[in-house]
């Protein structure tokens, strides 16, 4: 995908790779694919490569502002690595640090993202921030665990998310309990693999849960706590995402889930009007697909939420699928 005129598009011209383009706005951002494809290989292009391999925190990567002019860097690696709420000078230091999913507000006013790096007893510590679309209002939101997420609205946030205080923070000293719970995390690995990497574990064991964060800063002394969304109903992470469509914008959300230990991939509808969910199918995934190449449901609603696209290989093969969600979204009042 490359920005071509005043639209983005596939072709095959040099230019600009494109992360994501606002819907409305044609507004459009980048990120560096090749150190993605260095740290985080499932989510960059093998092709490309890290321009600065041995820079931890580069001052000339991070999230790019695309447009006919081409690409400008409007917030760098080494911005963020600067931005602590511990009082720390930097967040990750010496560890190899890289954003990824970019994802604009509805109104294209704001996006946010995550900032990544891998600590030093091997977790992956995440950093979801919001920005103008300048690069010059960045607010640090939370940090810890963050997985997947979608916009509610212009100043709210769903994320499955986690502090994992058990597990300690990235830069103070771990206590002996915490010290206690990152070795038993290793050794627990391959049974937690073994089972099917049963996420509701991390709910129960780490408490991570889908949380509503807010557009405010944590460092700002009115910033309010995450609010609990769908507590002790929708116990595993996955791939959610509102309606934009429909009679009511914002009530729906779907979400997904990893495979279970018959390699069934869950999809839940959770009715945020009613506070109800309902699990509207599961799906047969081949065991191997469950590495970096893998196919997750990734569902997503038509313009008017009666009908959700997902991916699967549940016939062998990579493919999208229809899902028929109108007696749900159309039936409840």
């Amino acid at each position: 995908l490359r920005w071509d005129g005043d639209r983005a598009r596939f072709n095959h011209e040099p230019g600009p790779l494109v992360y994501t383009v606002h819907p409305v706005t044609g507004a459009a951002l980048s990120l560096g694919f090749g150190r993605l494809a260095r740290l985080r290989p499932e989510y960059g292009y093998p092709s490309l490569t890290d321009e600065h391999p041995d820079d931890p925190s580069p001052s000339n990567d991070g999230v790019w502002r695309v447009d006919r002019g081409g690409e400008h860097l409007i917030i760098s690696i080494d911005q963020l690595d600067r931005i602590t709420a511990d009082g720390s000078e930097r967040a990750g230091g010496e560890l190899h640090q890289h954003v990824n999913h970019l994802m604009f507000n509805p109104s294209g006013t704001r996006f946010c993202f995550m900032h990544r790096f891998v600590r030093t007893d091997g977790i992956l510590h995440s950093r979801l921030f919001t920005s103008d679309l300048e690069g010059k209002d960045i607010r640090l939101l939370f940090e810890g665990l963050v997985s997947h997420y979608d916009w509610r609205d212009d100043e709210t946030i769903l994320a499955w998310a986690g502090k994992r205080s058990l597990l300690g923070s990235a830069n103070a000293e771990k206590t002996p309990a915490q010290h206690a719970m990152t070795i038993a995390r290793r050794g627990l690995k391959p049974v937690y693999y073994a089972m099917g990497k049963p996420r509701f574990l991390m709910n129960k064991i780490m408490k991570d849960s889908y949380l509503l964060i807010r557009d405010v800063d944590v460092r700002s002394p009115n910033a309010p706590e995450p609010e609990p969304f769908a507590k002790d109903e929708l116990t595993c992470d996955g791939h959610c995402t509102f309606n934009r469509g429909g009679d009511e914008p914002g009530r729906w959300v779907l979400t997904d889930g990893y495979p279970d230990m018959k390699s069934r991939q869950p999809l839940f509808l959770w009715d945020c009007h009613n506070n109800r969910g309902y699990e509207i199918g599961r799906y047969h995934t081949p065991r191997e697909l469950d590495g970096d190449i893998r196919v997750d449901l990734h569902p997503r609603f038509n313009q008017d939420a009666t009908l959700v696209c997902i991916d699967s290989a549940m016939d062998g093969k990579r493919g999208m699928y229809v899902v028929d969600v109108s007696p749900l979204t159309q039936g409840e009042s």
